[in-house]
């Protein structure tokens, strides 16, 4: 979405006359700039705020669509740590949580996910073999970031298996909030979000 609309592409999506704008915009209903040109620069976020103030329809393009975030992980208190650190931003986001690599897969195959964190070391199917069966089947990861959150930092066998299935990102527990939102942050946007 971009930053900044002119009045003219303001009018159309408000379905009013661009003086109409510029009225409101001299009110201060709507946030705008001035050009170096002279003309009013709309900021779309204001735009948005004053759509939904007085209950007009808003855009399709201006309805952000919720990141779909997958936790894989046999301690739910990974899950709260990330829902938690999720509520720190203004990123809409719905957060989906799995025990077990087995039930993650399929989670994964119905879900489509956004970002999938996973942990290494659980019971049945660990997180290595997860990613093994995702990279066997492009399709799934096509538009998924990985990152790894493991406890596992002191194991060299498991940090070289890491590597050898190349995650997006890794991460070791205890994990800071900071960090841990930086990198899903990081990820999300080199997902295009």
């Amino acid at each position: 979405m971009k930053q900044y609309l002119t009045s003219g592409e303001a009018a159309r999506i408000c379905g009013v006359h661009i003086n109409t704008i510029k009225n409101w915009v001299r009110k201060g209903q709507i946030e705008a700039v001035h050009s170096p040109g002279g003309r009013w620069r709309i900021l779309t976020s204001s735009l948005v705020q004053f759509l939904l103030l007085n209950k007009m329809p808003l855009p399709e393009a201006f309805i952000e669509t919720p990141h779909k975030i997958l936790v894989i992980d046999d301690d739910p208190a990974v899950v709260e740590l990330v829902r938690g650190a999720m509520k720190l931003t203004a990123l809409p986001c719905e957060i989906s949580y799995c025990a077990d690599g087995y039930s993650g897969l399929i989670k994964i195959g119905e879900l489509k996910p956004d970002l999938l964190i996973l942990d290494i070391m659980m019971p049945e199917i660990n997180g290595l073999e997860v990613l093994q069966r995702l990279r066997a089947n492009p399709e799934l990861v096509a538009c998924m970031r990985v990152m790894v959150l493991t406890g596992a930092k002191d194991s060299k066998l498991v940090l070289r298996n890491i590597k050898g299935v190349n995650p997006d990102a890794v991460l070791f527990k205890p994990v800071s909030v900071v960090a841990l939102l930086e990198t899903i942050k990081k990820l999300l946007h080199a997902n295009g979000f």
